[in-house]
């Protein structure tokens, strides 16, 4: 005997949010990992299927180096280190360039080098 998931808007805002993983190259193995949860677990919350606990919560923002406020605003138009918010970065994600782009980048496994292509790719931008 089966049942229906409800996703409320509240817990797909939050999972979107969740999601900045990917702009801080991040798995969602290496999430769960450092939050205490399996991959699965953050799979579900990042489409809003699972809720995600105070105390979670907390582990999640602590492991992307952001505050618990930050995943939990209403306001997804703040950038907290995001160019143009959450919705510019999935846009920016699900398109072509960013789906390359974020594969290639999570390949790089030398922190320095990650930093490197970070800073390079800062400069390109300033020179547009």
């Amino acid at each position: 005997m089966g049942y229906e998931i409800v996703r409320s808007p509240f817990h797909s805002e939050l999972g979107a949010r969740i999601r900045l993983r990917q702009f801080r190259a991040m798995s969602q193995t290496e999430l769960g990992k450092k939050s205490g949860v399996s991959f699965q677990r953050i799979q579900k919350h990042e489409i809003g299927s699972n809720r995600v606990s105070p105390s979670r919560l907390q582990k999640i923002a602590d492991a992307l180096g952001v505050s618990p406020a930050t995943l939990f605003r209403q306001d997804t138009s703040a950038n907290d280190g995001v160019p143009g918010g959450v919705k510019d970065l999935e846009a920016f994600i699900a398109s072509a360039e960013g789906k390359e782009l974020n594969e290639a980048f999570q390949r790089i496994g030398d922190t320095r080098i990650r930093k490197s292509v970070v800073t390079f790719v800062k400069s390109l931008a300033g020179a547009c």
